[in-house]
């Protein structure tokens, strides 16, 4: 739990513990999700969102969000923002005031480029996710410029039951502190989130 003010900041100090340190998948259920996650009912074809950024964290997801799958006879959706591994002097640079891809840019074409590339390896991935017998779409996020609040929009758009999502602390306090991203996708998220560590 948050406590008031600094809930947007801070998780409870037990769950920002147990996430700093472990070594396994934990789930975690924010504030958002806590009404919802009372009010689960497994249902027929639960959905799972994997929330992507192609790189060595998200490959851990991945495995472990296909093996879920599985136990669960789930479907995947595989959730990526393009410009979300942008530097951040360039997502200010390239953000409207709405925090979406500003257009008419002089870098379209480097950014045309990003969508392409990020677009072909997570086509790739969907495919061999399909082999496995898991039902798997698509989401590719051309607009926002971090992934925090286009990972919660199309968890609730996709009516997702789990989120799962790889994270790592970067920056000075990379070692004590949980990525950004996945703290506030768990404060945001009106579902579950699982978080496995790099």
């Amino acid at each position: 739990h948050g406590r008031r003010g600094l809930r947007r900041i801070l998780m409870g100090s037990v769950a920002e513990e147990v996430l700093r340190g472990a070594r396994i998948p934990v789930l975690v259920v924010g504030p958002q999700a806590v009404t919802a996650a009372r009010a689960f009912v497994p249902s027929v074809a639960p959905k799972i969102l994997l929330a992507t950024d192609l790189g060595p964290t998200s490959k851990k997801a991945l495995k472990f969000a296909v093996s879920l799958a599985q136990r669960l006879n789930a479907s995947l959706i595989l959730s990526h923002c393009v410009f979300d591994g942008l530097h951040p002097l360039l997502q200010v640079a390239l953000t409207s005031p709405s925090g979406v891809i500003s257009t008419g840019s002089q870098l379209t074409e480097m950014l045309e480029t990003m969508t392409r590339d990020a677009t072909v390896q997570l086509k790739a991935i969907q495919r061999q996710i399909i082999k496995q017998g898991i039902s798997c779409g698509l989401r590719i996020d051309e607009r926002m410029v971090t992934a925090a609040p286009s990972i919660t929009r199309e968890a609730r758009a996709s009516r997702a039951q789990f989120i799962v999502m790889g994270t790592h602390g970067r920056g000075l306090l990379a070692a004590p502190f949980l990525g950004a991203t996945a703290r506030s996708v768990i404060l945001e998220a009106t579902c579950p989130t699982i978080v496995l560590r790099a």
